[in-house]
């Protein structure tokens, strides 16, 4: 979709609410973190970095990490927001039609910065 995982949660978060990104929970794939921590990048992912690297506030140290979350080769059009009590029977319900899934985060009242990547 070109705006990678960030910068479509960015647009869910409708300048209303922040986000936790639990980073050891992200899905990817082992070649693409291993790219990126080689500094193989894209220049989409520089774009959306650009874009988004204000908003957001690593608390992490993960140059591979952060690359992933900007770039634009992701399925950042995929991810989905529930309700807390429902995350569980979802990603059960998913996993079970063999739709890999992950909960990787949270939505949390608005703080100085949209995402927050621990």
């Amino acid at each position: 979709t070109g705006f990678g995982l960030a910068g479509h949660l960015h647009e869910m978060m409708n300048d209303k609410f922040s986000a936790e990104i639990h980073s050891k929970d992200l899905p990817y794939f082992e070649e693409a973190y291993q790219g990126a921590k080689e500094f193989i990048l894209t220049a989409g992912g520089q774009r959306n970095r650009n874009y988004m690297e204000e908003k957001m506030d690593f608390q992490i140290n993960d140059f591979g990490i952060e690359e992933l979350l900007f770039d634009p080769q992701t399925s950042g059009g995929l991810l989905v927001s529930v309700p807390e009590d429902e995350v569980a029977a979802l990603l059960e319900e998913l996993q079970a039609a063999n739709i890999p899934a992950k909960d990787f985060g949270i939505v949390v009242e608005k703080q100085e910065k949209e995402l927050i990547v621990y």
